[in-house]
C-alpha cells in the first residue's frame, strides 16, 4: 500500500509482488472524496490496511488538509469495507479516529487474536517550545477493533495494568477538587461518564489546565493556551470515560473507545489537581502508573 495522489485526489495505490523484491502496480485501492483536494489535501500519507474479523479496515492521513469547520490539521481516518480479489469496497463513511489530531501515522500489527496499533504524536498546528524535553513521542499501544455500532474503536492494551503502582477511589461534587501527589503518569476512569454541561479538568500548580467538556452534543478538549482549531467530536452520550496522562500527553477514550482523542500540553507536564463541574457526584478511580521518565 502506497499513499499517493491519483487524478488530483489523495489516494492509496496497491502494488503486488511474488518475492518482496520486484513490485508491480495493481490498482487504485481507495480514493478520498473530492472535498479533501478542494481544501488543500495533497496526498495520502502513512496508510495501513488490515483485517478485523470478516471486514477490512483502511487507515489514512491526508497531507495538507485542514478541516474548514474546525481548522484542524492532520486528522487520521478509518474506513471499513471488504477486500476481495484485490478490490477494496468501502462500506462505511470516513471515520475520524482521533479528534484531537496529535495521533498520526498509525501503524498496526497482529498479536495473536488482536490488532495492536502505535501512532506518532505530533501536531503541525502547534510549535514545540525550545525548552521542552519531549519531541515526537509515540502513543501507548492500543487494541483496535470494530464495535457493535460498526465503528473502529481503540482501547489501551491489557498489559498497561502491569504498570499500576497504586490507586485510589474518590468522590467529587461540583466545585470540589482532588489533590494528586504523584501526577506525572496517571490513569483516570469515570465509569459514570459525563452528562451535558459537565467538565472534567486536569490542572497544575501554576494556573495551567486541560478540560474535557460535554456541551451541545459535542465532547471537546480545551486548555490554557487558546487554539484556533476546535478539538471536538459529536457524542450522543458519554457513558464512560478514561484518560491516560503521561508527562503532558492526554490519551482519551470515551464509550469504550468509540470516541478517542490525543492531546499534548506543553504547559501541563504534571497533573496536580482533578476538578469537576458536575450536576451529580462523580466516582473517579485514579491510578498512578510506573514510568521510565
Amino acid at each position: 500500500m502506497l499513499g499517493s495522489v491519483y487524478d488530483g485526489n489523495p489516494s492509496v495505490l496497491q502494488f503486488v509482488s511474488r518475492d518482496s523484491e520486484e513490485w508491480a502496480f495493481e490498482n487504485v485501492l481507495y480514493t478520498a472524496p473530492g472535498y479533501f483536494a478542494e481544501n488543500k489535501g495533497r496526498c495520502v500519507e502513512c496508510p495501513d490496511f488490515f483485517q478485523l474479523g470478516a471486514k477490512w479496515v483502511l487507515t489514512i492521513g491526508i497531507v495538507g488538509y485542514q478541516e474548514p469547520e474546525t481548522k484542524r490539521h492532520n486528522l487520521l481516518y478509518a474506513i471499513i469495507g471488504t477486500f476481495d480479489n484485490g478490490v477494496f469496497t468501502a462500506e462505511s463513511e470516513m471515520q475520524v479516529l482521533d479528534f484531537a489530531t496529535e495521533y498520526y501515522a498509525l501503524q498496526t500489527f497482529k498479536d495473536g487474536q488482536r490488532q495492536v496499533g502505535i501512532a506518532w504524536l505530533f501536531n503541525w498546528a502547534m510549535k514545540k517550545p525550545i525548552k521542552s524535553s519531549y519531541n515526537g513521542e509515540i502513543s501507548i499501544p492500543k487494541e483496535i477493533f470494530i464495535n457493535a455500532n460498526n465503528k473502529v474503536a481503540m482501547r489501551p492494551v491489557n498489559e498497561l495494568e502491569k504498570y499500576v503502582d497504586e490507586y485510589c477511589d474518590v468522590k467529587l461534587k461540583a466545585g470540589e477538587d482532588h489533590r494528586i501527589n504523584k501526577g506525572k503518569s496517571l490513569r483516570i476512569r469515570l465509569e459514570q461518564g459525563l452528562q451535558p454541561n459537565e467538565d472534567l479538568i486536569l490542572a497544575g500548580d501554576k494556573g495551567e489546565w486541560l478540560a474535557i467538556s460535554y456541551r451541545d452534543g459535542y465532547v471537546s478538549i480545551e486548555e490554557t493556551v487558546v487554539s484556533e482549531a476546535q478539538y471536538r467530536a459529536r457524542a450522543a452520550e458519554i457513558k464512560n470515560l478514561e484518560i491516560i496522562f503521561d508527562a503532558g500527553i492526554v490519551e482519551l477514550f470515551i464509550n469504550d473507545g468509540e470516541i478517542c482523542a490525543t492531546k499534548r500540553s506543553y504547559k501541563l507536564s504534571h497533573c496536580k489537581q482533578l476538578k469537576v463541574n458536575t450536576l451529580r457526584e462523580k466516582n473517579i478511580r485514579i491510578e498512578t502508573l510506573h514510568t521510565s521518565w
